[in-house]
């Protein structure tokens, strides 16, 4: 069997979730999830299909993306297989993959373009090596997908804003931009239980060149800038070794977006001068300004933010702050979670002249669970006043202080996913008195 087809009523569910489980003959839908072998494919709406193995039985589980319900029909096709053309817009071997998207025509000349996408030297091209501009993006941008596999892949390049891609194997795309445009870069593997990450290169594809890495959570990993003209090499890398001890490889989707920018952000003028919902230092674009930051990087306590200028804070005033810990080092741990010693952090300073009972909260804007500790004096683990993880996607610290100076560190550490989860956040502190 190569392919498994549901259609459900038109008004049953907008979604379908399409898992398939292998395990022994007759298998209970109460033991579905205890065989020792999983396959998962959540689909598009209406199909989806898988490579099976012969004398083998499968369970097939369907789940609708709402609460409706309704009759359905499962419609079982097999094929031999492999796809015999890659460009007839056909499921040749109805497996629910067509052309390009189908594993058996990753290497087709049509959906490689001759390259092997190994190393940067043979990158894969998007737009087929032609650079992008302004006439190509128009008023609506321009998308590119692509479908391939780090499986088999060398482990070539790594990006020090995600450690763990030293271990994983990966694949390389080539683009070449004519006009400074807006990027925006989606990478999906087929596992979502598996995490890629994506980082992007500038120039000449040397780590020197390394202009960011993207966002990753549950299989799919984000990355969106804006860029200027030039040649740049997005990684897609399979970023870690798994409990078996082997690197972490999968089919993927890639889904290229170019678009013209929006005016820069003023960082200091009370408007959003980019139309993203965010002003000033909300916005990620001021993440870095010097209105925004002080003139610190937040990588340590001798660079740390300063909070209301390093004035001390005023008693029934909130300040906020904005950043991120995406790209950032690792230079803290904090004893209430063990996954902050390998989670990117920032530190915040902030001065006290009189008693006052200080909350600090910080919120991560995917729903990640951050750490966030507090430190008395000189900043360092032996003078922690108070560590907190968020149990959602805030935490919360609330300790009544004297004079003096302290820090605060957001740290990425994540004990829900077994991951550092960086991502962008809010820190908002109230000062009241006691």
């Amino acid at each position: 069997m190569r392919a498994v087809t549901v259609s459900v009523p038109e008004g049953n569910g907008d979604h379908i979730d399409i898992n398939f489980k292998d395990g022994p003959p007759l298998l209970g839908c109460d033991n579905l999830y205890v065989v020792s072998e999983q396959v998962w494919h959540v689909p598009a709406t209406n199909s989806a299909g898988f490579s099976a193995k012969a004398g083998r039985d499968y369970v097939i589980k369907l789940i609708l993306g709402t609460y409706d319900k309704g009759e359905y029909t499962i419609k079982l096709q097999c094929g031999d297989g492999p796809e015999d053309a890659c460009d007839d817009g056909q499921d040749n071997d109805t497996d629910s993959l067509t052309d390009c998207e189908d594993s058996d025509c990753f290497a087709d000349l049509i959906c490689s373009g001759g390259k092997g996408g190994d190393v940067c030297g043979d990158a894969f091209e998007v737009n087929g090596g032609s650079p992008v501009g302004l006439t190509d993006v128009g008023d609506k941008g321009i998308e590119f997908d692509y479908w391939n596999t780090t499986k088999n892949k060398a482990n070539d390049l790594s990006a020090a804003c995600a450690p763990a891609t030293a271990q994983g194997p990966d694949a390389v795309y080539r683009f070449e931009l004519a006009d400074p445009l807006h990027f925006n870069v989606s990478v999906e593997f087929n596992d979502f239980m598996q995490e890629p990450a994506v980082y992007l290169l500038k120039g000449d594809c040397e780590p020197g060149g390394l202009v960011g890495c993207g966002q990753t959570f549950f299989g799919l990993s984000i990355m969106d800038a804006n860029l200027d003209a030039g040649t740049y090499y997005l990684v897609v890398d399979s970023n870690a070794i798994g409990i078996d001890g082997k690197p972490h490889a999968d089919d993927y989707s890639v889904e290229f977006f170019f678009s013209e920018q929006s005016p820069p952000e003023d960082c200091a003028n009370a408007a959003d001068d980019d139309d993203d919902g965010k002003t000033d230092c909300e916005d990620p674009e001021c993440f870095e300004d010097a209105t925004c930051t002080g003139g610190k990087t937040g990588e340590d306590c001798a660079s740390a933010f300063p909070v209301n200028g390093l004035e001390p804070l005023a008693q029934g005033q909130q300040y906020m702050a904005w950043n991120t810990t995406i790209g950032k080092h690792n230079d803290f741990a904090g004893d209430c979670n063990p996954f902050s010693p390998e989670g990117p952090d920032t530190a915040y300073v902030f001065k006290l002249d009189q008693t006052t009972a200080v909350t600090a909260s910080v919120q991560f804007v995917n729903g990640f669970t951050p750490t966030l500790m507090m430190y008395g004096g000189l900043c360092g683990h032996t003078n922690q006043i108070d560590c907190q993880t968020a149990e959602m996607d805030t935490a919360t610290v609330t300790q009544t202080l004297g004079p003096g100076q302290y820090y605060l560190v957001v740290d990425s550490g994540d004990a829900l996913f077994m991951d550092p989860m960086a991502d962008d956040y809010t820190l908002t502190i109230d000062a009241a008195a006691p």
